[in-house]
């Protein structure tokens, strides 16, 4: 029969279980309590072992009795047939008293062992309670400051790459396939992707509201519908040598901005050129993440070169020269007249 667990230990752990938090929750604690409680669920496994041993004990005990109390009834029966009935009698009664004992005995421990198993699930149901508690505050106070940095960021095609690439059009956009592996979404909600790295229709109405609560940090490929249009987004493009935003076409100090390969537009969209996107898209990323601080993508610029021009010989200057000379000559014919 497996031993007795020492009830010694149980006011320890309960006093360790009741210590009050007062400082901040660590890993290790953590650790240390789910080592805690898998030691105390194993000492519970090897109680209910114990405890089922003692019932078939208890079996065997009460089987037992009841064979000794047939046999005290057989001896009764024959008292009439021989004095000697006298002497059997006693002798059994003695042996169901010693029977009873024995499964008297037999049912306290197990009374005990299911006490120290009670003892064992409150406090295992305590420890639990802590880890769970201890799991949100580590959780808390581990947490990054999300509050100024951008959490998804999601990467696509530009239409006119999706139609070439869909059509076998020669191109130079990145295999999809390539994309794909970028991807860090809940596939579940957000959807798979198909063998040629687009991602299938999504299952589920307004799937990315999973991510309302989510704190991960993740790249969205390809979005399904209706989430591109509420991220920060970076769109590869086929081409994309020269690009003039509405500002750019305004001098500012006689030098003149362009945007070659990559630009952002008021840091919530990106868009770069497929030549080189393995080196800018990372650098795009980050920019739209951190809240275009850092200047990471730069504008071309150039001073424009300043010609000085000789104003009598504009066409303007002999115009407005030529317009006062036949003013003066139309005095003159008219007071000729």
């Amino acid at each position: 029969m497996v031993g007795f667990f020492p009830l010694l230990i149980i006011p320890f752990l309960l006093i360790m279980v009741l210590i009050p938090d007062v400082y901040a929750i660590t890993r290790g604690e953590i650790d240390g309590l789910e080592t805690q409680i898998k030691t105390i669920q194993n000492n519970i496994d090897m109680i209910d072992v114990t405890i089922q041993t003692q019932r078939d004990t208890i079996t065997v005990n009460e089987k037992n009795v009841d064979e000794k109390k047939e046999l005290l009834r057989d001896v009764k029966d024959k008292i009439g047939e021989s004095w000697d009935s006298l002497k059997f009698i006693e002798e059994a009664e003695k042996n169901l008293i010693s029977g009873n004992n024995i499964l008297k005995e037999s049912k306290d421990k197990l009374i005990t062992l299911l006490n120290e198993k009670s003892v064992f699930v409150k406090i295992i149901q305590q420890l639990n309670e802590k880890l769970d508690t201890d799991r949100i505050k580590l959780r808390i106070e581990s947490r990054y400051d999300y509050s100024n940095l951008v959490k998804l960021i999601g990467v696509q095609l530009s239409k006119n790459c999706i139609t070439m690439i869909t059509n076998d059009i020669p191109n130079n956009c990145p295999d999809p396939k390539d994309l794909m592996q970028l991807d860090s979404s809940n596939l579940k909600f957000s959807g798979e992707f198909d063998g040629n790295g687009f991602r299938n229709p999504k299952k589920y109405q307004n799937s990315w509201r999973i991510y309302d609560n989510d704190d991960t940090i993740r790249i969205i490929v390809d979005p399904p519908l209706g989430m591109n249009d509420r991220i920060k987004m970076i769109t590869i493009e086929s081409s994309l040598n020269v690009y003039f935003k509405q500002a750019d076409f305004k001098l500012d100090n006689n030098i003149r901005t362009w945007h070659e390969g990559v630009y952002i537009d008021k840091c919530d969209n990106g868009i770069i050129s497929s030549e080189n996107w393995k080196t800018v898209l990372p650098m795009v990323i980050l920019e739209l993440r951190e809240g275009c601080v850092n200047g990471l993508v730069k504008a071309k610029s150039e001073r424009m070169p300043f010609t000085e021009l000789d104003i009598s010989k504009t066409a303007y200057w002999q115009a407005k020269e030529k317009l006062e000379a036949d003013k003066i000559r139309c005095k003159t014919l008219c007071f000729e007249n």
